[in-house]
């Protein structure tokens, strides 16, 4: 069995594994950010705003459409072949017609909501298909897609701009999902859409979320906010202390998504052995790499081996959570956990997280990188050492007297 998953679910598994290597399509934007700026003559801040957008467009998106699916008005598979196709007509109609600022913001937004549609969706439709044991392993395997796939995309975007010597060339690596959206359609599960009225209607709406998935919801926003510091703080840190320029940052977030490429290949086997402990290690493996920045902030080799740790640490987060919600969810509300774990608290968290952190580090520390990055890290050891404790009184609990 590949991955562990029976041959009848090989097909679905895939398909999921594909959508996942384009789970991040904003990343290849990033890569034209610099380019968007120079066109149209806009600030930093202005092109930061127009490429991340979707991440915070894709929050919204995907409460809509968690909502319509629970409620019965559109299946998850739609949701799902809907969302990817209309990032790769996106990219089409991007080659086609830029002539003004306006068109990039509509642009994200038309991802963004996108990604709503599609990535948790997926995430549920993986739910629902695969036992615990064949879920374990793939959402390990899918985080090492993620970040696959956020490697070729950022690659693939920058060599076309520099192919072509045209901005909206990085809209040309949106393209690919046209055929994954096809393969979606035939091969994902379909669910069949029942009406009604009256008390069988609101039978159909679904049982209520379990209290757990809430608190993985917490879990993994809080930890968003933490790791948030590294992608949005290294090149920065990089250019103050003298280690480089924009390739040495791009190389630093290549590194960083090579570091969740190979965790997400070990999760399975660190998440039987340490098994409610994962939440504590990615925040410890944040601790490390955040004080190596703060320690040798000018050494490359101190960069590198941060950067792939801080990697490490989102592999191991995001699948953790996602499994472990896993059992408390069914069919008729894994859209809506797999929303607020999937989507909502990791886009707020990322975009809270130079809000809060960088502010918070000013006060205190001014422009330090170093001292952002230390503080970061023990506000993680914390958190971590408060995991285990909770950790603790969980298993305390269940304990016979």
């Amino acid at each position: 069995m590949i991955f562990g998953v029976e041959r009848g679910k090989r097909a679905v598994m895939w398909t999921i594994l594909l959508i996942a290597m384009v789970q991040m399509p904003h990343l290849g934007l990033s890569s034209g950010a610099n380019s968007i700026k120079e066109h149209f003559n806009i600030s930093d801040a202005a092109a930061q705003v127009a490429v991340t957008l979707p991440t915070l467009l894709s929050t919204l998106s995907g409460f809509i459409s968690a909502v319509l699916i629970r409620y019965r008005l559109i299946t998850k598979k739609a949701a799902v072949v809907a969302g990817v196709l209309l990032v790769g007509l996106t990219g089409i109609a991007a080659i086609m017609f830029h002539s003004s600022l306006g068109y990039v913001y509509f642009y994200s937004v038309l991802i963004g909501i996108g990604m709503g549609a599609y990535v948790p969706n997926a995430q549920s439709i993986a739910i629902d298909t695969f036992d615990e044991r064949e879920f374990q392993t793939i959402a390990g395997v899918q985080a090492s897609f993620i970040n696959a796939g956020g490697i070729i995309l950022s690659l693939l975007s920058g060599f076309m701009i520099s192919a072509t010597g045209q901005w909206n060339a990085v809209y040309i690596s949106l393209l690919v999902t046209i055929p994954i959206a096809l393969i979606a359609f035939k091969t994902l599960p379909s669910e069949k859409l029942t009406g009604g009225s009256g008390q069988a209607a609101r039978s159909q709406k679904g049982t209520p979320i379990h209290r757990n998935v809430y608190w993985y919801t917490l879990v993994i926003f809080v930890f968003m906010i933490l790791y948030g510091v590294l992608p949005s703080n290294i090149a920065i840190h990089i250019a103050n202390h003298g280690a480089g320029g924009a390739g040495m940052a791009g190389v630093a977030l290549a590194v960083m998504m090579t570091g969740g490429v190979l965790s997400g290949f070990a999760f399975a086997k660190l998440s039987s052995a340490l098994r409610g402990g994962m939440a504590a290690l990615a925040h410890a493996e944040l601790f490390v790499g955040y004080m190596l920045l703060g320690i040798f902030p000018g050494s490359a080799i101190a960069i590198m081996l941060a950067s792939f740790i801080g990697g490490m640490s989102l592999s191991t987060m995001v699948p953790h959570c996602v499994f472990s919600i896993s059992g408390f969810t069914d069919p008729s509300n894994s859209a809506t956990a797999s929303m607020l774990v999937g989507t909502l608290a990791p886009g707020m968290g990322s975009f809270l997280s130079p809000v809060i952190i960088t502010n918070v580090t000013g006060r205190l520390f001014g422009a330090s990188t170093p001292a952002r990055f230390i503080f970061a890290a023990l506000v993680s050891l914390a958190v971590a050492a408060a995991l285990l404790a909770n950790n603790a009184v969980r298993a305390g609990k269940k304990r016979p007297r």
